[in-house]
């Protein structure tokens, strides 16, 4: 019988083998699976882990989970399973579009995934065909036909393997190298290199007259400094319903002070408060085809190394028409979609392009952030980047499907990803 190991049950290994359970029952086929997963939450992993402090969010809202759809009941191996729902009917999510989106804490969504994961390993119980394996794999060789397998402990043989092993450490940068090597000659200073798990940073929650550097100004900064701040000393509170607007209060001193700091020192624009308003930037159905076969088509291409216009010019266009759709809602312009589309591709290709239907971004980060607020508010005129990066947000889904196994060159992948 084929045997088949499953290296990683995070979101993917979880969704790679609900899907093959439902094809081998399709074509009445039996094989044995091993499932290799160091944490113990699987079908969570690492980034979802339900142990995980509640001021790690999710970083798109509930409303567009929807996109987790129920799993079908089927039967492999004479063993019945039955259908899991989706992630909205198992939370009993019910938000009209006028009300405010929701970011649920990251832990609330591995509860789903873990439970959904133990609905499928429950059935297999008395199962020799199911085998779940909590350990670290080390090593993956190939000998005589078949894949070998190893942890520090053990080694098994399979005929067939999926790796889906989600994130992956990275090389530490010279810079980050650099500030450990002068942390290790000053006993006063300390380097953490990466923000994850958050929880590696709780001996600095409690610390006052401190000072911490965030290199980055992005979603993992966001997380940090939550973490940091909500504790005895201090919390969030929402004191506008309507517009989610918050203040930090103290319960007593502390004087702790954050400095995040980035290349380019720009802050993140919030998404729109709600789905009406989120619908300012939704691109047609015959929009996102047009988008996904243009991106499709170019993954199968050779493309010059310096060009990104297959992705720009789709961006471009369904851009220029959602800006122009704007009308009074937009930053007042006489362009028509032609000369918008001809601006938006400007700005892509050259940071330091500049407009007047641009959001001006010299002036103070808090006024830019307080600025792009307003515009996520639905009571200020909307900015073409603002618009553009809202568009990009709804159609990032179909880029991930048509270009994750693009046949181009690593330089074009890269500056995709940057």
């Amino acid at each position: 019988m084929t045997r088949l190991a499953i290296i990683g049950m995070g979101p993917r290994g979880l969704y790679a083998l609900e899907n093959l359970l439902i094809q081998l029952s399709a074509n009445n086929l039996e094989i044995e699976i091993f499932i290799f997963e160091s944490s113990d939450h699987p079908g969570s992993g690492n980034v979802w882990h339900q142990q995980q402090p509640e001021s790690n969010w999710i970083n798109i809202t509930e409303r567009e989970l929807s996109g987790i759809t129920a799993r079908p009941g089927f039967t492999f191996a004479n063993i019945t399973f039955e259908a899991f729902p989706s992630y909205h009917d198992w939370c009993n999510f019910n938000l009209v579009p006028s009300e405010n989106d929701k970011f649920p804490p990251r832990s609330k969504l591995g509860k789903y995934l873990h439970e959904r994961f133990k609905a499928i390993a429950q059935n297999f119980k008395s199962s020799s065909l199911f085998n779940f394996i909590e350990t670290d794999i080390t090593e993956v060789d190939y000998q005589d036909n078949k894949i070998i397998i190893k942890s520090k402990a053990n080694l098994w043989s399979f005929d067939d393997l999926l790796l889906t092993i989600g994130h992956q450490p990275t090389k530490l940068s010279d810079q980050i190298e650099q500030w450990k090597a002068h942390a290790d000659r000053n006993e006063n200073l300390k380097v953490f290199d990466s923000p994850y798990p958050v929880n590696t940073l709780s001996e600095l929650r409690g610390c006052t007259e401190l000072t911490i550097g965030i290199r980055g100004f992005g979603l993992a900064m966001i997380d940090v400094m939550r973490y940091l701040v909500i504790n005895n000393y201090g919390n969030f509170k929402v004191i506008n319903p309507s517009t989610l607007e918050t203040v930090y209060y103290k319960t007593q001193p502390q004087h702790l002070k954050l400095i995040p700091f980035s290349l380019d020192g720009l802050p993140l624009a919030p998404k729109p408060l709600n789905e009406i308003i989120d619908t300012w930037y939704q691109p047609k159905g015959q929009e996102l085809a047009y988008f996904k076969s243009s991106l499709e088509t170019a993954a199968q291409e050779s493309i010059a190394a310096n060009s990104l216009d297959f992705l720009i010019a789709p961006i471009a266009k369904i851009a220029s028409r959602v800006f122009n759709d704007l009308k009074e809602k937009s930053v007042s312009h006489s362009m028509n979609k032609d000369e918008i589309e001809t601006q938006i591709k400007s700005w892509l290709k050259d940071e330091n392009y500049k407009h007047v239907v641009f959001q001006d971004e010299t002036i103070a980060t808090y006024k830019l952030i307080q600025a792009y607020i307003d515009m996520a508010l639905g009571n200020a005129k909307v900015s073409l980047d603002y618009c553009v990066w809202q568009v990009w947000r709804h159609c990032q889904p179909s880029l991930y499907e048509a270009f994750s196994h693009a046949q181009v060159k690593k330089q074009i992948i890269k500056k995709v990803i940057t």
